[in-house]
């Protein structure tokens, strides 16, 4: 009578291989309200929590890159808030060090702060340089001084000049 009668009363599952189901609206959770429906969904949907880690791997990133540029311009601002500090106390102390002492140890500190921008680095570019014309630049002829720095000592005072002989 019935060939394929097994003694179970159950019907066969039919498995459907296409990724396409029909779906009943008022049981299926969607991410999007226009995503397609099945199997291209969860695809979808892994795509797009990827692409959302992916944002915050980079929005991290930046954060850092953001921390590290502060950091080395608070600690490179500090500096030389204290390099300047110490050029004040040697000048501040008249007659503590002779003008050679006193350039020699002025000269590397000075070039090291020197921004046109701060107009108090003017008055200690003045010191300094006072320092090395009474002492007939003997800070460079003893040796204290490498003569390589004088580039550096020439571009400071174009910089001073440009921006002062302007006003």
């Amino acid at each position: 009578m019935f060939p394929n009668f097994t003694g179970n009363s159950r019907r066969t599952r039919n498995v459907n291989l296409s990724g396409q189901r029909a779906v009943n609206p008022f049981t299926s959770t969607s991410w999007t309200s226009s995503s397609p429906v099945g199997a291209s969904k969860t695809v979808a949907h892994a795509q797009a929590e990827r692409q959302q880690r992916q944002r915050e791997r980079e929005r991290i990133q930046a954060t850092l890159r953001i921390q590290r540029s502060w950091r080395g311009h608070r600690v490179r601002w500090g500096l030389r808030a204290s390099r300047r500090q110490l050029l004040d106390q040697l000048y501040s102390r008249e007659g503590a060090d002779d003008a050679l002492q006193r350039s020699i140890k002025a000269f590397p500190l000075l070039l090291a702060v020197y921004q046109v921008s701060v107009p108090g680095d003017y008055e200690r570019l003045r010191w300094v340089v006072q320092d090395l014309v009474q002492t007939g630049f003997g800070a460079f002829e003893s040796d204290a001084v490498a003569l390589s720095r004088m580039k550096k000592l020439a571009s400071v005072l174009i910089a001073a000049l440009e921006r002062y002989a302007m006003q």
